[in-house]
């Protein structure tokens, strides 16, 4: 396992918890300039934040970073990278997207439908009233 997995399964562990550099490279048991570049790294993809803060293990005030779940805004279960969708600035399980996509088609079709009926309702009626003299 690399150290950045391992930097990862650690902050993953305590899912919110902010830890400064110093504190992720004594866990990592790697130099303080080795953690920089790790958090760097981790603090690209979605599910990780890196912002000043307060660490959870040293208490000071800096630079931190940590595990922060994304979750699906249908469904509230958090979402890997390979599956995140994000639209409309929510993010989504990209099944869950197409099940709202197709949702949203269904309810679009249904109303078509309606409003086909009352146009054809309509013409009927019209029709009616100029058959009878």
């Amino acid at each position: 396992m690399t150290e950045l997995e391992i930097a990862a399964h650690l902050l993953q562990a305590v899912p919110n918890d902010f830890y400064c550099d110093a504190c992720l490279a004594s866990a990592v048991q790697v130099s303080a300039a080795a953690t920089d570049a790790i958090a760097a790294m981790l603090a690209q993809r979605s599910d990780f934040e890196r912002r000043e803060a307060s660490c959870v293990g040293c208490g000071r005030t800096t630079v931190t970073i940590a595990y922060v779940p994304v979750k699906c805004a249908r469904c509230s279960q958090t979402i890997d990278d390979v599956d995140l969708v994000i639209e409309r600035g929510e993010r989504f399980h990209r099944q869950c997207w197409q099940i709202l996509q197709s949702l949203s088609r269904i309810a679009d079709s249904r109303q078509m439908a309606r409003l086909s009926q009352e146009l054809i309702r309509g013409s009927r009626d019209r029709l009616k009233s100029r058959e009878r003299p």
